[in-house]
């Protein structure tokens, strides 16, 4: 189900985003539950798009609060059929929150992004039975979809372990399905950011402003991104891949189309990475006959990133000193003369 809302850009800057490493990693360990909860029990594919996550701007905590996990729902098979590309209600949980956390700073945390507007995370393909969970960002708040898009069970991951997330999922599995996944969920053993959570400690959310800002973020990269690839049907769906935690597209210049050889496009947005310890944009030309020792200027500031890959830059620095009225059309004139240089140097 298509849970996205269009929206505005949503102005960033309101926190120094080269401070944001510390929420970003933590965010970076949340979501990967939620790829495991698709992940675990589709067919995986080719281009391992079976494990992508998409962006919703409102993911809305219900109405009514629900303490009890439903009956099992009615059999729906999802099929893992090919496709390009954080959420709340702290109340209702069948997973007893950890010992020694306080409900109070997951209440402010949700009084906090309802008051901001910021309801925004992302969600995971459906499994079998059409569930599927996702992650509003602004409060780490995990989430499970019920067939219909409906929320049908919520915990915050404030006090949680990666462990015990994917213990709730399975009980939510089991309540809802009628027995235990039929495949235990469990994380990718790729590489990862060093972090406490990453050998059993628990997310510690005392900074939600720093959680808010990385969801304008994600909310603004998506909505650059699908401007930007709204009148070529060449590029793929706009996604997040949760090795990297990118949200990115890519466009083949091949005549075959296929992306995954020959000349093209990537286009994305990071929240940050060893490269870089802020959020930036990047465009990546792949299947250079050589990597060239710089590249054609681009504007709002981009610059040409050479050490380890090669591709244009614009650093959430470089974004933030424009006025907040301006950043959306910096990004854009960014990426615009970032894409012709790219296609410029790869058909040259």
């Amino acid at each position: 189900m298509d849970r996205t809302i269009e929206s505005a850009w949503r102005a960033v800057g309101e926190n120094d985003p080269r401070k944001l490493v510390e929420a970003r990693i933590q965010l970076h360990w949340a979501v990967q539950p939620v790829m495991a909860f698709a992940d675990s029990a589709l067919v995986r594919l080719p281009d391992d798009s079976q494990a992508n996550l998409g962006w919703s701007d409102d993911l809305e905590a219900p109405a009514r609060i629900s303490h009890h996990v439903a009956t099992a729902a009615r059999d729906m098979p999802q099929s893992a059929a090919f496709s390009r590309l954080g959420v709340l209600d702290v109340l209702s949980s069948t997973t007893p929150r950890p010992s020694g956390r306080k409900r109070n700073i997951s209440r402010h945390l949700t009084g906090l992004a309802t008051r901001r507007g910021e309801k925004g995370g992302l969600v995971g393909r459906q499994r079998p039975y059409g569930f599927s969970a996702g992650l509003r960002i602004p409060d780490m708040t995990l989430m499970v979809f019920d067939e219909g898009g409906a929320i049908a069970e919520s915990v915050s991951l404030d006090g949680q372990t990666v462990d015990s997330a994917i213990s709730w999922l399975e009980e939510v599995v089991a309540a809802r399905s009628g027995g235990p996944p039929e495949r235990p969920i469990r994380i990718r053993d790729y590489e990862m950011p060093e972090h406490p959570v990453a050998e059993g400690a628990a997310f510690v959310l005392d900074d939600p402003a720093a959680f808010a800002e990385l969801a304008r973020w994600f909310a603004s990269g998506n909505l650059v991104l699908k401007e930007l690839t709204s009148n070529d049907r060449g590029w793929a769906e706009v996604r997040c891949w949760p090795h990297h935690l990118d949200l990115g597209t890519i466009i083949s210049l091949e005549s075959s189309g296929d992306a995954s050889s020959g000349r093209s496009i990537g286009v994305g947005l990071s929240p940050g990475d060893a490269s870089y310890p802020e959020p930036y944009f990047y465009v990546n030309p792949y299947g250079l006959a050589a990597q060239p020792a710089d590249g054609p200027a681009l504007e709002s500031g981009g610059r040409w990133h050479t050490e380890g890959w090669f591709g244009a830059v614009l650093t959430a620095t470089a974004v933030v000193a424009n006025p907040a009225g301006l950043q959306e059309s910096a990004v854009m004139s960014f990426l615009h003369s970032a894409v012709d240089a790219a296609r410029n140097l790869l058909t040259a």
